[in-house]
């Protein structure tokens, strides 16, 4: 049985993946890019539902920056690299609130910034799948596998 919708769906809201922004060419590692006009669409309907410039400084091999400018919104994170074991470096953001390190940072509806998943905490957000019942949950990973 689905939890009663209470909560949040992260999905619903904003999310920069800095993984996503590398292998995108939008955030480079070792040089300064940007500004770059990013855009958020729904999925279903194609729509721009978000967008801001990104600029971004990985000049240092240990730590950087990365600022996201919208009509009311100027958020400046701290990037920092962690060595991998086979070589090279991994790229996190610094949540704000937090200071913990994350790959990932969401906006949900009403908030006025990004910020890890912990920060918004079990009882505001709930990820999509935590609003669906087995046989849906099921469904849809099926749907994700033939795609």
């Amino acid at each position: 049985m689905p939890r009663p919708r209470q909560r949040v769906c992260l999905e619903d809201g904003l999310k920069l993946d800095l993984n996503r922004l590398i292998r995108q060419g939008t955030v480079r590692p070792g040089t300064r890019t940007g500004p770059y006009l990013f855009r958020w669409t729904n999925n279903y309907t194609g729509e721009v539902v978000a967008s801001g410039e990104i600029t971004s400084d990985l000049c240092s091999r240990e730590e950087g920056w990365f600022r996201f400018e919208a009509d009311d919104l100027d958020q400046r994170i701290i990037l920092v690299a962690r060595p991998r074991h086979f070589g090279g470096a991994q790229w996190y953001f610094v949540c704000p609130v937090m200071n913990r390190r994350a790959s990932v940072l969401w906006m949900p509806p009403g908030a006025e910034r990004f910020c890890s998943r912990q920060t918004w905490g079990r009882r505001v957000v709930a990820y999509r799948s935590q609003f669906r019942g087995a046989d849906d949950r099921a469904h849809a990973g099926k749907a994700r596998i033939k795609v």
